[in-house]
């Protein structure tokens, strides 16, 4: 099981991607935080298990994304942090690099490209567990349904 925690503080939003990442990248989400307190508490609490952060810059409710890839400098290997966001200019980009994050997405335009590599991860973590015996390696998800992800967020 590959699992997901997204911090994001727009309701709708959050739950549009948390249905997207299972049904289309195979992640499951444990966990969710609409603002930085709550997120880097849970994230950084060594009893939760995770996989992959999907973190917005911009948190209405409190704080900021930075102050969650900050928190996140030192994760474990496994763990990927993903940075997906309305305004995802080459200085966000730069900053968000600069402080560890694998990837870096734009909310309008690169939706797709998210689960893309939330699958590619998802997949790949499956293709080893199946190597190392834990568990078969799961069914390949459909590219083809990705399109109805962006329009569930953007009608359209």
């Amino acid at each position: 099981m590959f699992r997901g925690f997204v911090v994001e503080d727009n309701a709708p939003v959050r739950a549009a991607l948390v249905e997207g990442l299972a049904e289309l990248a195979g992640v499951t989400t444990v966990g969710y935080a609409g603002d930085e307190r709550t997120a880097v508490s849970w994230l950084t609490d060594s009893a939760n298990d995770w996989d992959l952060a999907i973190v917005d810059l911009h948190l209405g409710t409190g704080g900021s994304g930075y102050g969650v890839l900050q928190a996140l400098t030192r994760r474990q290997p496994h763990q990927r942090v993903v940075v997906w966001t309305a305004s995802a200019d080459p200085l966000q980009k730069s900053r968000c690099l600069v402080l560890g994050v694998d990837r870096v997405f734009d909310r309008a335009t690169e939706n797709n490209q998210l689960m893309d590599y939330c699958m590619e991860q998802s997949e790949a973590q499956a293709r080893a567990a199946s190597a190392s015996g834990r568990f078969p390696a799961e069914q390949p998800r459909r590219a083809a349904q990705r399109g109805s992800f962006a329009a569930s967020l953007f009608g359209g």
